[in-house]
């Protein structure tokens, strides 16, 4: 059994909710926007921080360029994108992206020339960074689009909606071709995370759930009932052993997913958490943001426990 993650450090300076958190590629910075329409980065070295103000309305999401985290993209309520210079000066440049708030931006983390951004205008975006090219659209959702992430090779896009449904398309096709819909009825997907061997995805759900389902299977996977509110974002350790949960209850939650159970309750944040990830390098941290304003970093002290022996990746267990 793991030790208990232990808080490392907490950050102010952002003025209200906290709506997402990002890591530094190398894990030298995190990066976290709110709704006061500010986004903040700090030095995970000397914590010195700097302000990106820029956007006319809450900012949503945010995600460092992949390898090198020169740039920063900004996804915002005000309908824009912006591509920052990840530099005390800050120079951006920004884009209409849609007709409706921006909800998530992401960039393709196999080259980093494309970017992927989800809307309340139903919509998936994909544009090129170079230029801000817009490439195609994805308008099969019947609702909001809360989020929309790239697989980890590139190969897949999922998206979560307030219809209800992920959906699951081929990004190597002209016009991503849809691969699979889950639906839920019973609550809406609130954002989702691919596994770092991309054939699993999690999805925090309005209704309290976890969810892991099975992309290549076509079924649900692994099911955790364990919040009690809305489940706001979920975050896989670059092992693939273990998942994050962050939730309006005020808690996150880590859930070993070989045993499938949960198995660490991390309580700090005085509101609802809205934001959780792992570093994405070695999984050694956590950050999260909650309705406090404030960005927690945690100490994940979690083990990496046994990997199939073919693909290298965990052996998850079906509980379904």
């Amino acid at each position: 059994m793991p030790s208990d993650p232990s808080l490392l450090h907490h950050y102010r300076g952002l003025s209200d909710d906290i709506t997402h958190i990002a890591f530094h590629p190398k894990e030298t910075q995190i990066a976290a926007s709110a709704t006061d329409g500010n986004i903040l980065v700090w030095s995970t070295t000397d914590n010195k921080a700097f302000k990106f103000s820029g956007h006319s309305s809450p900012v949503n999401c945010i995600a460092f360029s992949p390898t090198s985290g020169r740039l920063i993209a900004s996804a915002s309520s005000d309908r824009s994108v912006r591509l920052w210079v990840n530099s005390v000066r800050g120079d951006s440049d920004s884009f209409r992206a849609h007709n409706a708030p921006v909800r998530y931006v992401e960039f393709n983390p196999v080259d980093g020339q494309h970017l992927l951004t989800a809307s309340d205008d139903k919509s998936v975006k994909l544009w090129t960074v170079d230029r801000r090219k817009f490439i195609s659209s994805i308008s099969d959702h019947k609702n909001w689009v809360r989020c929309a992430r790239f697989s980890p090779d590139g190969r897949l896009i999922a998206s979560c909606s307030d219809d209800s449904t992920v959906r699951v398309y081929d990004n190597r096709t002209p016009s991503s071709k849809c691969l699979h819909v889950f639906t839920d009825q019973k609550g809406s997907p609130l954002h989702l995370d691919f596994h770092p061997g991309g054939n699993c995805i999690a999805v925090g759900t309005s209704d309290k759930k976890v969810k892991v389902f099975d992309v290549r299977m076509r079924k649900l996977q692994q099911l955790y009932s364990s919040h009690d509110d809305a489940v706001t974002q979920v975050s896989f350790h670059p092992s693939g052993n273990f998942l994050a949960s962050s939730s309006l209850d005020g808690s996150m939650k880590i859930f070993d997913l070989l045993e499938a159970r949960p198995v660490f309750d991390l309580l700090g944040h005085e509101k609802p958490v809205t934001a959780v990830v792992f570093s994405p390098k070695t999984g050694s941290t956590i950050a999260s943001g909650g309705k406090d304003s404030l960005v927690f970093l945690w100490q994940s002290n979690l083990k990496v426990l046994r990997r199939n022996e073919e693909t290298g990746m965990p052996c998850l267990k079906y509980i379904m």
